[in-house]
Formats: structure tokens, sequence, C-alpha cells
């Protein structure tokens, strides 16, 4: 079991940390932390809950990442004035400064172009273009976008916008930041009660395998809708996509991931029977199809399809044409 950390006596640390979720930093152990707290919202329907779950989601998909082999950065699960808090070390060194993505894209395009969610083109007009990145540089930023992007797949991340990718630079000097912001994965604003009811259907499981959610990432007009992840992983559309399916996938222990859910306090039983299901059915139905696809050369025809004519995969594509029977054999071996 992970320890559970109580943060509340330690010393608060005056350090800028940007995105939307109420956080400050701390020192701990002698290394400076960034403190996450869960969200609070309007419940949206009676299988969701007003307690968003990201900070459970950001302890759980960060190690999963890093069993994988993934650069990410180091978070401890705790509390802090009994509130369940996430700390994410401060992956900062004296002198860095973090480089955002956005600030590259900024640089490239109109504000009126950039939108949270990215389009392909721009992911790579912008890396292409950058004077301050060296040509290895470009290289491995690609491999690493990719890479986190297959990863992204596996815990169902919805939210890896232009502004939690990105590099450290210590004055001449530039590189990759480690993956973070993993909180919007893992089905954040589902209650247990919800994850109950969707056990209970395997179309509710497909439809949240293939349908949503959906990367923050557009292939065309924003209009047309974000691209799938099976989609954008089985179907050759990208080369640089297909080289990290087949470079991550090998690399996804099961097993491992499993101890990490079951060794993580504070979640009840039903919410480790649903990661585990939900993460056993994204490696089998999305992950290990594409990389068979992607390592045979023999690519998703449809998923092409899709992509190539801007065709979002739907609930009426998930009625007609998948064989349940798959799903059984995928979740059989979960022990309930």
């Amino acid at each position: 079991m992970y320890d559970l950390v109580d943060f509340t006596g330690c010393r608060r640390v005056l350090r800028p940390f940007g995105g939307s979720d109420r956080k400050f930093g701390i020192e701990y152990g002698g290394d400076v932390y960034m403190i996450k707290f869960s969200e609070n919202h309007a419940k949206r329907s009676e299988v969701s809950t007003s307690y968003v779950n990201n900070v459970i989601s950001e302890f759980i998909s960060s190690h999963i990442s890093e069993s994988i082999g993934i650069p990410t950065h180091k978070t401890i699960l705790g509390l802090y004035n009994n509130e369940v808090v996430v700390a994410c070390k401060d992956f900062r060194k004296t002198g860095d400064s973090n480089l955002e993505f956005a600030e590259l894209i900024r640089s490239k395009y109109d504000s009126n172009e950039v939108k949270r969610s990215v389009r392909l083109n721009q992911i790579y007009d912008t890396l292409m273009d950058a004077d301050i990145l060296s040509e290895t540089m470009k290289v491995l930023s690609i491999e690493r976008y990719w890479d986190t992007f297959v990863v992204d797949a596996l815990v169902g991340n919805f939210d890896r916008h232009i502004g939690n990718w990105g590099y450290l630079v210590n004055n001449d000097s530039i590189r990759l930041a480690p993956v973070y912001d993993y909180g919007s994965t893992l089905y954040p604003q589902l209650s247990d009660y919800g994850m109950s009811e969707i056990l209970n259907s395997e179309y509710e499981r497909l439809k949240r395998c293939y349908v949503f959610p959906s990367p923050a990432l557009f292939i065309t007009d924003e209009k047309v809708g974000k691209v799938g992840y099976y989609d954008m992983l089985a179907s050759g559309y990208d080369k640089n996509c297909t080289e990290a399916v087949k470079r991550v996938f090998p690399h996804v222990d099961i097993t491992k991931i499993t101890a990490i859910i079951d060794n993580t306090p504070l979640i009840s039983d039903v919410r480790k029977e649903f990661y585990k299901t939900m993460l056993t059915l994204r490696n089998g139905l999305i992950l290990e199809k594409a990389y068979n696809k992607c390592l045979w050369n023999g690519f998703d025809e449809d998923s092409l399809y899709r992509i190539q004519n801007g065709i979002q995969y739907s609930e009426d594509m998930l009625t007609k044409g998948f064989n349940i029977d798959d799903v059984r054999h995928k979740t059989s071996h979960i022990v309930k």
C-alpha cells in the first residue's frame, strides 16, 4: 500500500504554478511540491459526482505512465487539513523555467487560430519552425508527444491541451519536461454509483472506450470534431504515431497497473474494480488492436476513412459494428 502523507504542517512555498485547479507550493523532504486539491462542481447526471476525483486520477495515471517507462513527474497521495490532495514534485531545478507548448504555438499563430485543443498540423508546423529547438530536440519532441498520446489513450485523458506539455529552459539550454497533469484521466467525474452502473453494462463500457473520452486533438477543422483515440492509433494516418504505438505498447504491463490500483489508499472497492476493468479494456480494445495493425501494416481502413473525412466514431457505429463477446474475453480474467 502506498503511504498516505499528511502535508498539513509543511512549510508553504511561494512558487508559481499554472492551471485552473486549486493549488499551492509546499516544502516536503527537502523538495518543493505542488499541492493539488479536488474540485467541486455541479452534478451533471445521476452517475456523476459533485466531488471531482482529479486528485486520485493524477496519482494513479502518473504512476501508470512511470511504470511504462515514460519520464513522468513524481506524485504522492496525501491529506491537507483533512482534504485529499496529491503532491506533485516540482521538476524545475535552480534556474529552470517552464516553457509550455502554448508559448511556442502563440509565437507561430495569431490568437484567433490558437485554441485549447490543437490541430495536428499546428503541432508539426510549430515544432519545425521553432528556432529555439535543435533538429534533435524537434525529433525528440515529436516522439514524446506521441508516446504521451499512447499513454493518454490508455488512461482516457481528455485534456492534454497546449498548456500541459513542454520544456525546461535554463539559460541557453532546453530539454523536455517530464510528463505532467494527468488529472483529466480515469473518468474523474464519475461517482461510485456511476461506476457500478457502467460495470454492469457492456455497452456503457464500450462507449467509454471508443466514443469518449476523446483526445484534445483535431486533425482538420475544429468544427469537424476531435479525432478518436482508436482511429488515430490504428489508422496509420501519421507515421510518428504508428511508431509510438510500436514503441510504447510492449511496455504496458497490466499486472503492474493492477498492483498500482490495488495499492492506492482511500478509494473504494468498486472504484478499484472499475479502474482495473476499464484499463484492461482500453489496453485490449484500443492499444493492443492498434499495435497488431501497426506491427503488420494492416491498418484499419475504416479508421483511416473516418479521419480523412472528419467523421467521429459514434454510438450508432458502436451499436452496429461491435462484437460484444470480445468485451467479455478482454475482461474475463479480472477478479471481481
